[in-house]
Parts: C-alpha cells; sequence; structure tokens
C-alpha cells in the first residue's frame, strides 16, 4: 500500500486512513480525532526522506482533496491555497504575473505546500531565494486542543491581547516571549 511509505526507507502500516474533503472537513475530522485522543499523522505528498508523512495512526491525507488556490492578489503578490496544492501546479498558477514560489525542491513536481511547511522545504538555491518560511506570510493551523488560529505578523496590540489570552494559543505566544 502506498501510504504505507514515503520517500524514506520505513514502512508503516497506518491504523486508517482518512481523505478530508474540504477546510471544514479537515477541522472536523481533527478535532474528532484529538477528542478521542487518537495518534495521527498529516500528510501532503509523501516526499520527505525522513518518515514524517507515516505513522502507526490515522493517516490525515490531503493530497486528494485539498489541492487548490482559494485567492490570489496581484498588486500584493499573495496567494492563498490550501495544504495539497502541489508547488510546480501553484508555479505555472504563478508564471503569467512573473512570479513563483521560491524554494527550490528538488521534488516540486509532488511535494505540496503543507508538507513543505512543516519541513520548512528548501533547495540549492536557499541561500539565495530562501526557505520556505521566508515566503509564508500566514499560516492557518489546528492546535493540539482544537482551536483554529492563524499565525501571522502581529501589531503590539494583537500580541498583547493574545499574551493575555487563558487558551493553548496565549501558551503558545508566552512560550515564543521567553525563547526569544
Amino acid at each position: 500500500m502506498l501510504i504505507t511509505t514515503d520517500a524514506s526507507i520505513f514502512e508503516i502500516n497506518p491504523k486508517k486512513v482518512i481523505h478530508p474533503s474540504s477546510r471544514n472537513d479537515l477541522i472536523i475530522s481533527i478535532r474528532e480525532l484529538l477528542k478521542q485522543q487518537q495518534q495521527f499523522t498529516m500528510r501532503a505528498g509523501g516526499t520527505s526522506i525522513g518518515g514524517q508523512a507515516i505513522g502507526e495512526g490515522v493517516i490525515v491525507d490531503i493530497s486528494k482533496h485539498l489541492t487548490n488556490i482559494i485567492d490570489f492578489c496581484k498588486n500584493k503578490k499573495e496567494i492563498v491555497v490550501e495544504p495539497g496544492i502541489i508547488q510546480d501546479d501553484l508555479n505555472l498558477f504563478l508564471k503569467p504575473y512573473n512570479l513563483k514560489f521560491a524554494p527550490d525542491t528538488s521534488t516540486s513536481n509532488r511535494a505540496m505546500i503543507g508538507g513543505m511547511i512543516g519541513n520548512n522545504s528548501c533547495g540549492a538555491y536557499s541561500i539565495f531565494y530562501g526557505t520556505t518560511r521566508d515566503h509564508v506570510k500566514s499560516v492557518e493551523v489546528i492546535l493540539s486542543d482544537g482551536g483554529l488560529v492563524e499565525f501571522k505578523e502581529l501589531t503590539t496590540k494583537e500580541l498583547d491581547d493574545k499574551l493575555s489570552m487563558q487558551t493553548l494559543e496565549g501558551d503558545i505566544y508566552i512560550d515564543l516571549l521567553l525563547i526569544y
């Protein structure tokens, strides 16, 4: 079964594989897995060589349905995508605008943005063009408590508001301040 392997040397049989069909389906699925305390692994293209896309629990495969471009603002040079969009497909869309998602991964014809963000993918020209994190303005994530949050650059007021939250999101911001 293809889902038992990725580009690594490892092979692990998952308990189950799910393919969320939409953003809302993904959110509901992750929250349900968290509620049931199920072990799960997110999977995009499976191109990593470290085994991050396989696991014994539930595989949440976003590669089938969550592959769309949601919004594009040519003037701001900003694009909103789902995590399963393939890097080459994104760059093909951007080419007429003389734009490109810069990380030059060797697996660009199958690497998906969600996995690239998770691994901070780069390539041979990353010294010049930067890594994935250098080109991501914000990311929407589901935290381990089920909270849906967007991580992005904040104003001082927004940061103060986040630091006063009595939630996992607030704790994350406090921890980040302690680190930096």
